[in-house]
């Protein structure tokens, strides 16, 4: 009977062993295939990036977007989309949900500090396509420089200035000043002015002045140039010469109206006066 009894309780142990050794052994297997599915996982994310990676680049390809901020808007898209596979990945294996969004945003926040300036500068940009207050091509001032826009770039604008030197202007300075923007409507008015002395004709000098705006070809008839005395300055009479001109001719048209009123004044005899002073000498008793 003890005999008996003895072999009873051997096989209930033999039996209790084999179910914890085959519970032990279907943990293993099911966290084998949590890893294979969460590896799965990963590669996939992989080629799901590439996949948004080359569609987005070939939908911002017809846009007026400069090649760096499409980079950029392709890079932002391709890390994130792996980043969200390796998240799902790391769930699937069996790390808790709430520890996964934890280190992620734990990554992100140190990022932002880091990266402070670099996002400020992004944000500009973004504000600078969306809102265009400037765009390639357009002659402005801005930040203290004046220059066409060569590229929008992810952190800085880079402007060619009138004597063909480019100039990397960090977006957030841009964004934080004033820009002046020459070329958003077309078309600019000049302000010049003109003195001639008191001793010559006026109502001649305005007619001449008034010939010489209203007959050059570059000049805009809408909105119509301006002609009139200025002020009496000390040293002579003031005229104002408010031409309307394209953008694209500002310049050239500055120098062409300047050459011309002085050609004209001198034909006509006209004094264009310079500043001058009286001095008084005086001889004491001594």
């Amino acid at each position: 009977m003890d005999l008996l009894m003895k072999f009873w309780e051997y096989l209930q142990t033999t039996a209790t062993q084999s179910s914890t050794s085959f519970e032990y052994r279907g943990d293993i297997l099911a966290f084998a295939i949590r890893l294979l599915v969460a590896v799965a996982v990963v590669f996939i994310g992989r080629w799901l990036a590439k996949r948004v990676q080359f569609m987005l680049r070939r939908a911002l390809r017809n846009t007026e977007l400069s090649l760096s901020l499409i980079n950029l808007f392709v890079a932002v898209a391709y890390y994130g989309t792996i980043l969200l596979a390796i998240a799902g990945a790391l769930i699937i294996a069996g790390v808790p949900m709430d520890s996964v969004i934890l280190v992620v945003g734990v990554v992100l926040v140190i990022l932002a500090i880091a990266l402070q300036e670099s996002l400020s500068n992004l944000a500009a940009a973004v504000i600078f396509l969306l809102f265009q207050p400037l765009k390639v091509g357009d002659m402005v001032e801005a930040a203290g420089v004046f220059g066409t826009v060569q590229e929008i770039q992810m952190f800085r604008t880079l402007l060619l200035t009138r004597g063909n030197t480019a100039v990397s202007v960090p977006n957030v300075a841009i964004l934080n000043g004033n820009i002046i923007n020459y070329s958003q409507e077309g078309i600019v008015r000049l302000d010049m002015k003109f003195t001639i002395s008191y001793s010559d004709d006026l109502r001649q000098a305005k007619q001449l002045l008034e010939d010489i705006i209203t007959s050059h070809d570059h000049v805009l008839d809408d909105p119509p140039p301006v002609v009139g005395v200025d002020e009496l300055g000390n040293d002579g009479v003031v005229f104002v010469f408010r031409p309307f001109v394209a953008a694209d001719d500002m310049w050239q048209m500055r120098y062409d109206l300047n050459e011309q009123v002085k050609l004209a004044f001198d034909e006509a005899g006209i004094t264009i006066p310079f500043p001058q002073r009286d001095v008084h000498l005086y001889q004491s008793d001594g």
